[in-house]
């Protein structure tokens, strides 16, 4: 992976007439300089890859400024292809601080799944590298404390909102929207609208939100989760997901 985002960041060529410009000279700078820090990161270093990560997206907004669209899209994927890499690192911390178990208490953990993860999802526990099921709730059936809690743990940021009924976590171009009836923290997602990352086909981000087989769901349909069925509607052309009572 490392070896792409370093690939990906290859500098535009000096000589067009446009890169005279102060701008566009800035731009290809800060790409320099994002290069040197994508070139030395330490895979397994989330504070590594995290120096990266803003490095790369500095440069990507002084790249926007300058009007160098093609240079700030080239490094806008190979940010977002740091951040997937930082969550991964984020979800391996997690899975290993994890509380150490008994030969018995790994087993009924094996055996009933884990109630702290979402419903159709799995790890491997780090020390035996069994399988161990998720059986919490579904994403798209999160209450607003257990949506705040899940995304928390896995580095979300938290975008303030006008409504406050609303919580919406991202993480680079990855975007959980959820609506709720009130402020409460046990009140039950209505509406979320989900912003897959760049790459991932929406029948895949519905099942990772649902637990449904991607291969059972259909477009203008319906979604079966465990307070009920909720209508899916997806934007194709723009890969913008709709579950549940969104209006129009």
């Amino acid at each position: 992976m490392m070896r792409w985002l370093r690939a990906s960041l290859l500098l535009a060529p000096m000589c067009m007439p446009a890169c005279r410009l102060a701008e566009a000279k800035k731009c290809h700078e800060q790409m320099a300089q994002a290069q040197a820090v994508v070139n030395a990161v330490e895979g397994n270093s989330l504070s590594s890859v995290e120096d990266s990560i803003q490095a790369v997206r500095k440069a990507q907004g002084v790249c926007r400024d300058a009007g160098r669209d093609s240079e700030a899209k080239q490094l806008a994927q190979a940010a977002e292809q740091l951040e997937a890499h930082a969550a991964l690192i984020k979800q391996h911390q997690a899975e290993k601080s994890r509380e150490k178990l008994t030969p018995e208490q790994l087993e009924a953990l094996v055996k009933r799944g884990d109630p702290r993860c979402p419903r159709g999802q799995a790890y491997k526990h780090a020390d035996s590298e069994k399988e161990i099921r998720c059986t919490g709730p579904q994403i798209a059936d999160m209450t607003r404390d257990q949506a705040a809690k899940y995304f928390a743990a896995r580095g979300f940021h938290f975008v303030k909102q006008d409504d406050p009924k609303v919580l919406s976590a991202e993480y680079g171009a990855e975007r959980y929207v959820f609506h709720y009836p009130d402020t409460a923290g046990r009140s039950r997602c209505t509406c979320l609208v989900l912003y897959p990352a760049p790459g991932i086909p929406w029948q895949e981000a519905v099942s990772r939100a649902t637990s449904i087989f991607p291969n059972r769901l259909e477009n203008g349909g319906t979604v079966k989760l465990r307070s009920g069925p909720k209508a899916l509607k997806v934007d194709e052309k723009n890969n913008v997901i709709r579950i549940g009572d969104c209006g129009s």
